[in-house]
């Protein structure tokens, strides 16, 4: 047998058009407008196949099993320390998807990484026959609680009660002394000792006092005065004392304060929008003098500031009417703040935020479930944008509103609440037993939104297994799948297979975890499966072609001429490389359709019996529409 070179350059589609069908020939295949013959042999056979939607490929992703194994999609996760507030698992390279979710109650993400275990239950510990304004505040020994005209010291176990003039609207911690804020008034009482209040300060309004580079801060409206050291002697009336600083604008408001290494800081709020002040500190004497106030930091004129708090002198938490932001100190003592991290609107009405460890944490409404309770903002990672991890932390029952809360332990805290008429100090701690918790898992869809079928999941958990955990799917219509339940009998590993197969884009997963007493269950993994599940998936065709300058067709009727086989290979390859759909007549079985190419190889052969001249087989591979 002969061989032919290949006298043109296949590759061009330049003239494309020029080919004309030859008249009167009994064709196999209508391609587009372009007739050919059939090649089917054994070495190239005319197939139809199901359309190929998973491509094979390695698993060479970061996260082992994350990529497609034996066509099977599969996505896992075993790390949840990277909070709340993602919707969806994806980009999976990127860093930290894997580690975060979408919502969550109940729940410990940050103590163990690696282990997602149930929050400790809060028992009440101290009632105030009074429901007004409950608020709390940490000491190294104790805590001291306030409700209505009550002030409460609890040190060393042992109880003393105080009587305040009027309703306390907020307490401080100033060196050795509380200071007792009320209307028109602030009161003082030793830490130790005889707890008897004293008259502090008078004035016009409602006063705020923080204890701030050793002297007390108290802020009336727009005016900010100054008290040095921690002793209080006798009773100060500030309506006639000259203040620090007079913020000359009567709708400005100074509602927190806090300091960083260099400076006093204060949050103020007035008509014209929402700021932070720095009084910077001079290095004479032994009580550095603050300068006049200068703005560090300016918010949208539909944000309001709420608290501020700075922690480790590198880190201030801003809450606001929009939420939560976390700022940086720069070396220079500027503030540079980041984008809302996501989480709850702080709701308390006493300190913003109260520091453990590496994390914040703050009163809400709504800590899962609509119970008031704490959540926990971690500042150990910053994203690149300055967005901190976060997640709901311990709960207060259902139907009490907490107003205030002290963190004295990684899963313990003190909560006032009012409950009714009364106001309640509850601790949460491991000894009261664990709350009930769900959490609800970022949405996978593999990357793409083609329908797929969610087919098995598989759940881990650490041993020893203890109350259970229900395992739910949640698909992307809402829908909510049951997959089944782990108990002490399951094991540490199970395999749920979904039962009711659905085309959905995504699924998300949701685990309930619930105690037995002490113990409780402790989530360690989960792996999700799917596969593609098209609905107009297609069908794939593979047609062989013969392309020479010279055939003859079924009826020994000859046609072509020299350069026939590329001109026609130069009007084909221009029909399926310009994206748009092919009308394929087989003409043989008069099947019909419309398909697009997703490959076509042209090979040189020798010619058959029926054919001459340059040319050779195309094998096109088609995918029906």
């Amino acid at each position: 047998m002969s061989s032919f070179a290949i006298p043109y350059l296949l590759g061009a589609v330049s003239g494309a058009g020029s080919y004309l069908n030859p008249n009167g020939i009994d064709a196999d295949f209508d391609i587009g407008g372009i007739l050919f013959l059939s090649a089917s042999t054994e070495e190239n056979p005319y197939q139809r196949t199901m359309a190929k939607v998973a491509k094979d490929r390695v698993d060479n992703s970061a996260n082992p099993g994350d990529n497609s194994l034996t066509g099977w999609w599969l996505r896992s996760q075993t790390d949840w320390s990277l909070g709340a507030g993602q919707d969806f698992m994806e980009p999976i390279a990127a860093d930290g998807v894997d580690r975060g979710f979408d919502a969550s109650a109940g729940v410990d993400p940050f103590t163990v990484p690696g282990s997602l275990s149930l929050l400790p239950l809060a028992s009440s510990v101290s009632t105030v026959s009074t429901a007004a304004n409950p608020l709390i505040v940490t000491l190294s020994n104790g805590y001291i609680f306030a409700a209505g005209t009550t002030v409460r010291r609890v040190v060393d176990g042992v109880t003393t009660n105080a009587t305040a003039a009027g309703t306390v609207t907020s307490l401080t911690i100033a060196g050795p002394n509380v200071l007792v804020c009320s209307s028109g008034l602030i009161e003082w009482a030793p830490l130790s000792g005889a707890f008897t209040l004293t008259t502090g300060f008078t004035c016009t309004g409602i006063p705020r006092a923080w204890w701030v580079k050793s002297r007390i801060l108290i802020a009336i409206g727009s005016l900010v005065h100054e008290h040095p050291g921690s002793v209080i002697v006798g009773s100060t009336d500030l309506t006639a004392a000259t203040p620090l600083y007079d913020l000359l604008d009567s709708t400005a408001t100074v509602v927190s304060m806090t300091t960083t290494p260099r400076a006093i800081i204060a949050a103020v709020n007035s008509n014209s929008g929402s700021v932070i002040m720095a009084f910077e500190l001079d290095a004479n004497g032994t009580l550095p003098t603050a300068s006049a106030p200068v703005v560090v930091a300016e918010f949208p004129v539909s944000e309001t500031l709420l608290g501020i708090a700075s922690y480790l002198g590198a880190f201030i938490g801003l809450a606001t009417s929009a939420g939560i932001r976390v700022a940086t100190v720069g070396d220079n003592g500027s503030i540079t703040y980041g984008p809302l991290i996501g989480s709850p609107v702080a709701t308390g009405v006493g300190n913003a935020f109260t520091a453990l460890d590496r994390f914040l944490h703050y009163v809400t409404a709504d800590a899962g479930d609509g119970r008031g309770g704490l959540v926990r903002v971690d500042l150990s990672e910053l994203s690149e944008t300055g967005r901190a991890a976060w997640s709901t932390f311990v709960r207060a029952p259902a139907g009490v509103v907490v107003t205030d809360a002290v963190v004295t332990g990684l899963r313990t805290a003190y909560m006032v609440a009012a409950d009714g008429g009364t106001a309640r100090l509850y601790k949460s701690e491991d000894a009261n037993g664990l709350d009930s918790g769900w959490l609800l898992t970022s949405a996978v869809r593999y990357g793409t939104l083609e329908p797929k079928d969610f087919d098995l999941v598989k759940v881990s958990v650490d041993t020893p297994m203890a109350g259970s955990l229900f395992v739910q799917m949640e698909a992307s219509d809402g829908t909510p799948i049951g997959m089944g339940t782990m108990t002490g009998n399951t094991g540490d590993a199970a395999a749920f297979k979904v039962a009711t197969h659905v085309a959905v884009s995504h699924m998300r997963l949701r685990f309930d975890l619930t105690p037995d007493g002490l113990a409780g269950p402790s989530l360690a993994s989960w792996q999700m499966r799917a596969y593609p599940m098209i609905s107009q998936r297609g069908e794939g065709v593979v047609l062989p072609l013969y392309n020479f300058d010279f055939e003859k067709d079924a009826h020994g009727v000859p046609f072509g001429y020299e350069g026939y086989a590329h001109s026609r290979w130069v009007d084909l390859l221009a029909r399926v490389t310009d994206g748009s759909q092919l009308v394929v007549q087989e003409l043989r079985s008069g099947a019909t359709y419309a398909a697009i190419a997703e490959d076509m190889v042209f090979r040189q052969t020798s010619p058959p019996s029926t054919a001459s001249g340059f040319g050779g087989i195309i094998n096109l591979q088609l995918r029906t529409t």
